[in-house]
């Protein structure tokens, strides 16, 4: 079990009050596909830039919705820009993960995140993410497939949703950068069991406190992150 405790200081009497906000367990799926989702996207990729057919053909031949085929195009597309762009790409850990990112790029904060234009033509969806987004693709990546020095954000299907939620929200993306250093270089460290994040209450008017309180939230909420933590305390001040 992994919890985190919120602690709040009360400007009005100067205490401190703590609750234990939830627990988390890993995710487990069951689920039996006929044909994965990569090696349907790859074969749609395939009719499109190889045989030159339209959206519309391959719908038509495999008997799929065109937003799916959109989605499977682009999702391989996007891919293949991945391994071209970025240092140090995993192909196999990105394969992996290749399901969970096609369901990410349906919400509509992560193709906000990206700038991706879901609606795009084949010719113009080959190369997905636009030059002055690629560092958001770069962070996209290690957020969704994860490294030696940080795990996968997206643990599951399950939390897809969230994971968009989050990246609608410029400010919560601000503290995804700003706190994640913290959270997983104290998971890395020996010995560590217990992480503090202190917080003011109210900062040129805003309350920082609950702003970080939402966005943990919002990352833990499905349950399924997994940390070698006993707790993160939230301390505001």
């Amino acid at each position: 079990m992994f919890p985190l405790l919120l602690l709040r200081s009360s400007n009005k009497y100067g205490y401190i009050k703590s609750t234990v906000l939830m627990r988390f367990r890993p995710y487990q799926s069951t689920s039996i596909k006929e044909w994965f989702v990569e090696d349907k996207a790859q074969y749609i990729a395939k009719l499109i830039d190889d045989r030159s057919m339209s959206y519309e053909d391959v719908m038509r031949k495999i008997g799929a919705d065109i937003s799916r085929v959109r989605y499977y195009y682009i999702s391989y597309r996007l891919f293949l820009q991945m391994e071209d762009i970025l240092e140090n790409f995993s192909a196999e850990d990105a394969e992996f993960r290749f399901s969970t990112m096609f369901f990410c790029l349906q919400t509509l904060g992560v193709q906000q995140y990206l700038g991706l234009d879901i609606s795009a033509d084949p010719s113009d969806a080959r190369i997905p993410i636009p030059k002055n987004r690629l560092d958001a693709l770069a962070h996209f990546t290690r957020w969704l497939s994860g490294s030696p020095q940080q795990p996968s954000l997206v643990m599951g299907l399950r939390n897809i949703a969230d994971f968009g939620r989050l990246l609608e929200n410029p400010q919560a993306v601000q503290y995804l950068f700003a706190f994640l250093k913290d959270i997983f270089q104290a998971s890395m460290m020996h010995g560590v069991e217990f992480l503090i994040l202190a917080v003011r209450n109210d900062y040129r008017g805003g309350d920082d406190f609950q702003k970080v309180y939402t966005f943990l939230e919002t990352l833990y909420i499905s349950s399924r992150l997994v940390l070698p933590l006993k707790g993160i305390i939230l301390i505001g001040y």
